[in-house]
């Protein structure tokens, strides 16, 4: 919300300095014309998650007269236009911002799982608990194509990926967060033929990554691509990782500094490669360390790594817990260096890792499915020294797990929902829901939200007792890419097209 406030040398009128009119927060750059029209550049051309778009927008067209020069000082402005105008102005501001309260700002929901990769919304979001296709309905986009990427949003886009199966193409979908209205429909690929995957999967399941200035696509051996948010222009693209998956892709992208990294674990192959941001370069590439079966169909997986605070190291600060074939791996994401493994039997590999700082918990895969803790911190092989539980009882094998207030939660593909205790890998309750799930849970506003594969939304209250809030059911076909939940909102895609509930 905007905030008026007078001082000794200016005027401040929301985020502006009416003085100076750019806040230091905006640097020194001069204003320049946007896709939204005329909007103050910060130097690093990044939006500032306090300045609502209106508030920039209404600041620069009404509140500066036409005549003032881009960097025109208090004894200037103030003779010419007076601080009651400024005043006034605020006034106008805060009742733009107010009508715009819903309207995201900043990287809210910028890759799979949320802004911290666990699935978690921002402390206040607050979505519905009952929607359905009359109720809580901001709108429902239908997508054309097919694709089970999950959408992520940026202030007030909402991108996506799909397959035109009979055209042969493969896009990045833009809608407007507000209204829904499809913005850009970026044609990247067009390949020739269509590679063979699971019933289960699609051509367009890997969810993109976002950034304050481009977003990033994985579409497997089709290759990867930057598109810039703006103009819907392609930065670049990259399709020189190529394994044989057999099934399609399915680990989707993640962000790291400067690179955007993919694991690419096929039956010929298993390569995970860092790319470059600004030009798709491949930076680095590591392989998995440990042997593989004899069965290529074994040397699969589909897991997406796991970025974390290297617990009690400096050197690297960071580790990336990459779930692959037969083993787990902690590697260094700034060179891709191999810190840390440990072995198990399992392949095809799907859940995602948490970790809750201290532990990270894995779900290992198709054969005997295996659910451990795994203490972070450790060097060369730490199956002896670094593995605290493991259950076997009923794990996951597609949807990833959701750490919250200290407990487990996990739901599967066969339906059931059940809770761990981290502590000791006990398993406080299981349930059964309804239909199979691939979606994985997220949690906001108190709640746990979880999709199964036919429409029906579960609201879960967390707590070492079972308490199912709200079942809502929807009429759009199958679901199996994760929600997002942003403010008051919750977004979620199906077979048909994308929901926004609010």
């Amino acid at each position: 919300m905007a905030v008026v406030t007078r001082c000794a040398d200016h005027v401040n009128v929301g985020n502006f300095k009416m003085g100076c009119l750019i806040d230091a927060k905006w640097g020194q750059d001069s204003f320049s014309h946007g896709k939204r029209g005329l909007v103050a550049r910060p130097k690093r051309r990044e939006y500032d998650a306090n300045a609502p778009l209106v508030s920039r927008w209404l600041a620069l067209r009404f509140f500066l007269p036409n005549e003032c020069p881009p960097m025109l000082t208090r004894p200037q402005f103030v003779t010419s236009f007076p601080a009651w105008i400024c005043l006034a102005g605020g006034l106008l501001l805060t009742l733009a911002d107010s009508a715009l309260a819903g309207t995201p700002s900043g990287l809210v929901w910028p890759q799979f799982r949320g802004p911290t990769q666990q699935g978690h919304a921002e402390a206040s979001a607050k979505p519905p608990t009952v929607f359905n296709e009359n109720e809580h309905l901001a709108y429902k986009t239908p997508i054309p194509g097919v694709g089970w990427s999950s959408p992520v949003v940026a202030d007030n886009e909402v991108w996506l990926t799909t397959a035109l199966l009979e055209e042969k193409k493969l896009q990045a979908i833009c809608l407007d967060y507000t209204t829904g209205k499809i913005i850009h429909a970026v044609t990247i690929f067009e390949p020739e033929e269509w590679e063979e995957i699971h019933l289960q999967n699609s051509q367009a399941s890997p969810t993109p990554v976002i950034d304050e200035k481009n977003v990033y696509v994985h579409f497997g051996n089709y290759g990867n691509a930057a598109i810039d948010r703006a103009t819907g222009e392609i930065v670049w693209k990259n399709n020189e990782i190529v394994v044989e998956y057999m099934t399609g892709a399915g680990s989707h992208p993640v962000p790291y500094e400067d690179t955007i990294i993919i694991t690419c674990d096929g039956a010929d192959k298993n390569i995970i490669a860092a790319l470059d941001k600004s030009t798709g370069k491949v930076m680095w590439t590591q392989g998995r360390s440990q042997p593989l079966r004899n069965n290529a169909d074994t040397h699969r997986s589909f897991s997406t790594p796991l970025i974390v605070r290297n617990a009690g190291q400096t050197n690297p600060p960071e580790v990336m817990v990459s779930i692959g074939p037969d083993q787990v791996h902690g590697y260094d994401p700034r060179n891709g260096n191999d810190l840390w493994y440990t072995t198990y039997q399992g392949f095809s590999t799907v859940p995602m890792p948490i970790t809750d700082g201290e532990s990270v918990y894995v779900a290992t895969g198709f054969g005997k499915a295996t659910f451990m803790a795994i203490k972070l911190g450790g060097q060369g092989d730490i199956t002896k020294s670094h593995i605290s539980w493991k259950n076997n009882k009923g794990i996951s094998l597609i949807p990833s797990p959701l750490l919250v207030d200290g407990l487990i939660y996990m739901s599967t593909e066969k339906g059931t929902f059940l809770c761990i205790d981290p502590a000791t890998g006990e398993q406080l309750y299981q349930e059964r829901l309804g239909g199979n799930m691939s979606s994985s849970p997220i949690y906001a506003g108190g709640h746990i939200y979880l999709a199964d594969e036919n429409g029906v939304v579960y609201v879960i209250k967390p707590g070492r007792e079972f308490k199912l809030v709200q079942k809502n059911e929807l009429q759009s076909g199958q679901v199996k890419g994760s929600p997002a939940a942003v403010g008051n909102s919750l977004l979620l895609r199906s077979e048909n097209g994308l929901y926004r509930f609010e």
